[in-house]
């Protein structure tokens, strides 16, 4: 087998944990620190629009997109998010408080992720985006927004008696 057609692995340390794990080339950051059993912050599941999976860059190089979470100071800082961003070097990576999650989620998910390659990490996030468009009201169907919506939620989305509170009203 050709050199260059060796699979490209490196060592990935995550930060206050001390977690070391080897992965390849272009592995997403969060699929690694999953991985690895180090868990960050994630609700979007991974897809960049939360913004919630900030890490910093302590030493090596990664490929990330620039997002609109991140602040072009954070930026420049060293601040990127895990879903967006792809190991390319030897990496230092340290997950800032704001970003972890609680210990019983980290135990709970330490045990799931036990023997879990780096890649093809499922994350079945708490909340979903649903877009409903919904007639304007007419004098014949003239109900309150909040009964139009969930109306709209029962016949496009086949969700049924989906609790309201209060302060959503």
């Amino acid at each position: 087998m050709a050199e260059d057609s060796a699979i490209e692995r490196y060592r990935v340390r995550f930060f206050p944990d001390n977690v070391q794990t080897t992965v390849e080339k272009g592995t997403s950051l969060l699929e690694t620190a999953i991985a690895a059993g180090v868990h960050i912050n994630a609700y979007c599941g991974g897809t960049g629009v939360c913004g919630t999976c900030k890490v910093k860059i302590e030493s090596g190089t990664v490929e990330s997109q620039i997002s609109e979470k991140i602040t072009q100071e954070e930026y420049n800082k060293g601040l990127r998010l895990a879903c967006r961003s792809t190991v390319l070097s030897d990496l230092e990576v340290t997950i800032p408080i704001q970003s972890r999650l609680g210990k019983a989620v980290q135990t709970r998910e330490r045990v799931k992720a036990s023997g879990v390659a780096a890649s093809g990490w499922n994350y079945n996030p708490p909340f979903e985006k649903r877009f409903l468009e919904l007639p304007p009201p007419t004098i014949d169907d003239n109900v309150s927004d909040l009964f139009r919506l969930m109306r709209g939620f029962k016949d496009s989305c086949e969700l049924i008696d989906l609790p309201v509170d209060f302060e959503v009203i």
